[in-house]
């Protein structure tokens, strides 16, 4: 894999623990503070376009019928967003079909909040949870940076889990509203935190509705990697397992 983590890898075990989930929403107040702030990644204004014909494809498809009949207007939340670059593009070709898009960042923005936060306070409105590469992060590289002395780079990562749980538990408890978790990225491995793309995929309530590759790019080593579009729809029922 060139150095990044692995598809396969799952989430900590222990990631639901209370004492965990207090000790890494700790680590992400030390974001905006630090002068080591992460580089924003940025989504090519093609692969927005593509990304945009896309989402206007499946929200408006027999797949989305439900949605389609009440005429929903997309209500997009969007964590992680940097300086919105990634996603601006992306908005305009959607304009029609758009009834909000909030951008939220730690870092930057008029809206600075965490992923968590953001969900628990603006999730119950929005209909999709949006996820343009959110910054890439494991229990075992932030243990390795405060080994080396440099804890004060601060977010330990999996504000994208929480988020997703978050607005995960509200969609079920909500059956008769339709909502959806939008990923692109390299799913779990160079965007996102570790462990994420196997907690999407198998998750009991979700269902993947949509999965498309947009780019293949190679690490410094050479080594290839894909950055797909994942649509989930959140489903209230818990899906039958074939395992």
């Amino acid at each position: 894999m060139g150095g990044r983590s692995s598809q396969e890898d799952s989430l900590p075990q222990d990631i639901d623990d209370p004492a965990v989930m207090q000790r890494i929403a700790k680590s992400w107040e030390k974001i905006a503070e630090s002068k080591h702030s992460r580089p924003d990644a940025f989504t090519s204004e093609e692969h927005q376009v593509k990304i945009a014909a896309l989402l206007a494809m499946v929200f408006s498809s027999q797949e989305t019928n439900k949605a389609r009949k009440q005429r929903t207007k997309l209500k997009v939340l969007e964590v992680f967003s940097g300086n919105g670059a990634s996603s601006r593009e992306c908005e305009a070709s959607l304009e029609k079909q758009l009834s909000e898009w909030k951008r939220t960042d730690a870092i930057f923005g008029e809206c600075k909040m965490h992923a968590l936060e953001a969900v628990t306070q603006f999730g119950a409105e929005a209909n999709i949870l949006l996820m343009f590469r959110p910054p890439p992060a494991s229990r075992a590289f932030y243990e390795a940076e405060t080994r080396a002395g440099r804890e004060k780079m601060g977010d330990e990562g999996y504000g994208d889990y929480y988020a997703c749980r978050a607005f995960i538990a509200h969609a079920r408890s909500h059956p008769e509203l339709d909502k959806w978790i939008v990923f692109y990225g390299e799913l779990g491995a160079s965007d996102g935190s570790v462990g994420m793309y196997k907690y999407l995929l198998e998750h009991p309530h979700l269902v993947l509705q949509y999965r498309q590759e947009i780019s293949v790019e190679r690490d410094p080593l050479g080594e290839p990697f894909r950055r797909e579009l994942f649509i989930f729809c959140v489903v209230s029922k818990k899906l039958a397992t074939t395992k």
